[in-house]
């Protein structure tokens, strides 16, 4: 890897935009599918967990910080 790759790649993170891979309002948040992210988009998610109970649930998206 070179120095310019990495810089590259902090480049894709620092300036990723959140509406790439969600939206979010009054009706919750909702992520579009990883398929559907190119991998410049996807470069800005650090983790993604869902947990679902019968009375709900939560949703986690955690975006990579420069």
């Amino acid at each position: 890897m070179t120095q310019d790759q990495v810089v590259e790649e902090l480049a894709l993170i620092a300036f990723g935009n959140p509406h790439d891979v969600m939206e979010w309002g009054p009706g919750g948040v909702h992520l579009r599918s990883s398929f559907e992210l190119t991998f410049d988009q996807a470069a800005i998610v650090a983790e993604v967990a869902e947990t679902t109970i019968q009375t709900g649930g939560s949703l986690r998206l955690i975006l990579v910080e420069v």
